[in-house]
């Protein structure tokens, strides 16, 4: 391969460690695997897991070290803001972002998400697109710690 695309663009090889890793937390099993979908269709991101609350969701981060993760603001047991306050204070999670994610986006909820540690809130309500290139732009903007 002499390293460009069929269209003349010069193709840029990516390490798979390379790629911004993300976790997926929603009780909403149809919005849920959407975004696992959605972000598959991303090549500069991996889901690396998906899950259905917050409590999975830091075992899971704990365990996989996602560079991002993306968790619904109102779930079930433990909701995203404690996510974002339990990676927050483990310094063991410096290079993990959580992102919020809520069908009722307010100034409210947006400020709480920046209180609690989050990089940001985004709407559900949003294309599943425009999340995947919000959360994209967020990772590149914000770099490892």
């Amino acid at each position: 391969m002499d390293g460009h695309a069929p269209d003349g663009r010069q193709e840029i090889e990516t390490d798979r460690d390379e790629r911004v890793t993300v976790l997926v937390a929603d009780d909403n099993d149809r919005f849920r695997s959407g975004m696992v979908r959605a972000l598959g269709r991303f090549p500069d991101m991996v889901v690396v897991g998906d899950v259905v609350n917050g409590a999975l969701a830091l075992e899971a981060i704990r365990e996989l070290r996602p560079r991002m993760v993306l968790a619904d603001a109102r779930m079930p047991l433990v909701d995203g803001l404690e996510v974002a306050r339990g990676v927050t204070a483990d310094p063991s999670l410096s290079e993990t972002r959580v992102v919020l994610l809520s069908a009722r986006h307010d100034r409210c909820l947006s400020e709480d998400a920046r209180a609690a540690g989050a990089v940001d809130c985004l709407d559900k309500n949003d294309s599943r697109r425009e999340i995947c290139e919000a959360v994209l732009s967020i990772a590149r903007r914000t770099g490892p710690a």
